[in-house]
């Protein structure tokens, strides 16, 4: 328990609760790394679920503070993200690349040895941008897919094939 944060291990992920609203909190981070052939998944202390796949990494605040609700990927993620209209959920990746969203079901692949990263909806809407050239919004069953090079594709797709492997399927 760190600044009324409490983190428990419970049935295979961690799990992040505020037990206390203290004023002006430090924002504390935490950083989750899985190893290659791993996976692993936790619940941020606003309830949104992350499943990280094989040579992932998500850095996060133990508590979200302020007008949004930020974290930082490497790799490859499948969120469902508790809504909450006041703070979006905003998912940042290298390059300026980031996923904005209020509450949805999405899958990011950012591994930075690819060439490209994709963002694929499953429900809800997201925004998807690259620094303040490209904003995009995706619509479920659309997946972005944007070069190391700034250009982007939008694609209608079978969600199921890129988000299967956070439910143990190949």
């Amino acid at each position: 328990e760190k600044d009324g944060t409490r983190i428990q291990y419970h049935d295979g992920q961690l799990v992040y609760s505020s037990q206390s609203q203290t004023a002006k909190p430090q924002v504390l981070y935490n950083e989750l790394t899985v190893p290659r052939g791993g996976e692993y998944s936790l619940v941020l202390g606003d309830g949104t679920r992350v499943w990280l796949n094989a040579g992932s990494k998500l850095k996060y605040p133990v508590r979200f503070n302020g007008s949004q609700r930020r974290v930082f990927l490497s790799g490859e993620a499948y969120f469902e993200v508790t809504k909450d209209s006041v703070r979006p959920f905003i998912v940042e990746v290298d390059r300026g690349f980031e996923v904005k969203v209020l509450g949805t079901h999405f899958n990011i692949k950012a591994y930075d040895t690819d060439d490209s990263y994709e963002t694929t909806l499953v429900e809800g809407k997201v925004q998807v941008s690259q620094g303040h050239k490209t904003k995009i919004t995706l619509e479920p069953s659309e997946q972005m897919v944007i070069g190391k090079d700034g250009r982007h594709e939008v694609r209608v797709v079978n969600t199921s094939y890129y988000t299967a492997w956070h439910e143990g399927w190949f």
